[in-house]
């Protein structure tokens, strides 16, 4: 794998990147696991959306001679890092198809389809190396990588991701098809030949000095509990070996298998079921008109009947549950003028100073301020004059 947040830093998931196992097989011409512009099959759809294998392991298994070797690795989780595994291809089953799904993901994955190991020379390849890019399993409709579980309706074929087929997305777009950039590569190296692509029988490549033992396991224990208890975990089981390998007898294959786990959404510690939203009544009917007279108001409302939980669409703030509007009453009858009414001057008050030169101050108030065109009050509520008590000594 070689998704990192620097080759797609756009959505990147952080901690939760990783991969789900590799699952594939070497088959005849005559088994697809998957193409582009097929259907996935419920196995395909399993791995793409879950992580799970088992359905299409079981799937590889009905076919009977198509199929020599299933081919499986553990769980990588990191986005970046390397897994291996050792499967065996002969003359008629000599193509080789896997997948591996992105975590996490609608329903998006890398994988090969029908790699030949046969040269043109009727000869193995002793190496083939192919650069994974990102495909949509047509069952899911999310864009992004945390995006929620949206079922495609009808189911849509497989596709290549673009920045064309995935506007909104999470995938910066190289060149002007779109082209996304690899997440990973893959690599099948020849280990050891007993034959020729032609069905041929070869030499040994060494003396058989033994029989040969092979390696067997034990089944496989029940699976253990999720990892968490929210969001999205792993369980495992595992088995034993029962007897090892001797003399270049077959390999013992993955003793402990994991598969992903879905638990109810989680937001910081909290466990969050189901989001709930906001109900309100209908509107009530417009409220008599009210006042005394000329224009007055009405008013209409509504109730809250079921709040928000969970994080579901908030109620409104609680003046958005009223509405006023204007409306017409009688005519006020016609009023008398009112003058404005003032006191009389206050007395003056002391001088500011005792000698020399001072102030002195007095004051009237409003007793009623003028209506309906009356006479307007005083601009001039106060007064000062100067005063002069005595002279001060020594001057």
């Amino acid at each position: 794998g070689k998704w990192t947040e620097s080759t797609y830093p756009r959505h990147f998931p952080g901690r939760m990147a990783r991969w789900s196992p590799l699952i594939g097989s070497s088959h005849s011409k005559d088994y697809i696991v998957w193409q582009f512009g097929g259907m996935a099959s419920p196995g395909v759809t399993k791995v793409s959306e879950w992580g799970a294998v088992e359905m299409l392991e079981k799937e590889m298994k009905n076919q009977g001679e198509k199929v020599l070797s299933i081919i499986k690795t553990h769980t990588l989780y990191r986005s970046a890092g390397k897994v291996s595994t050792t499967f065996k291809a002969d003359s008629k089953r000599n193509l080789v198809s896997a997948l591996a799904k992105i975590f996490p993901s609608p329903d998006w994955n890398v994988g090969v389809d029908r790699i030949n190991l046969c040269d043109g020379n009727c000869t193995w390849k002793k190496a083939v190396i192919r650069k994974l890019y990102p495909w949509d399993a047509g069952t899911d409709d999310g864009k992004t990588f945390k995006s929620p579980n949206i079922k495609s309706v009808p189911q849509q074929p497989i596709r290549n991701i673009t920045t064309n087929t995935h506007k909104l997305g999470s995938f910066p777009g190289q060149g002007d098809r779109g082209v996304t950039q690899p997440f990973g590569q893959i690599e099948i190296q020849l280990m050891q030949t007993s034959g020729e692509c032609n069905g041929k029988p070869g030499r040994p490549p060494f003396p058989e000095k033994s029989p040969k033992v092979h390696c067997k396991v034990s089944r496989w224990s029940e699976w253990r509990p999720c990892s968490v208890t929210c969001g999205t975990g792993v369980q495992r089981r595992g088995r034993a070996v029962i007897q090892k390998p001797k003399n270049d007898g077959i390999p013992c294959p993955q003793l402990i298998e994991s598969r992903a786990c879905i638990q109810p959404t989680c937001i910081g510690k909290l466990v969050i079921p189901k989001q709930v939203n906001c109900k309100l009544s209908p509107w009530s009917s417009w409220s008599e008109c009210r006042g005394s007279c000329n224009r007055g108001g009405q008013f209409r409302s509504r109730k809250i009947l079921q709040k928000a939980e969970h994080g579901g669409s908030p109620c409104p703030e609680f003046k958005s549950l009223i509405k006023w509007r204007r409306c017409k009453l009688t005519k006020c009858p016609p009023e008398k003028h009112n003058d404005c009414i003032v006191t009389g001057w206050s007395p003056w008050s002391e001088c500011t100073k005792k000698c020399n030169r001072g102030k002195k101050l007095r004051v009237r108030k409003i007793i009623r301020s003028e209506k309906y065109g009356g006479a307007s009050c005083p601009k001039k509520l106060r007064e000062r004059k100067k005063c002069v008590p005595v002279k001060c000594p020594g001057e």
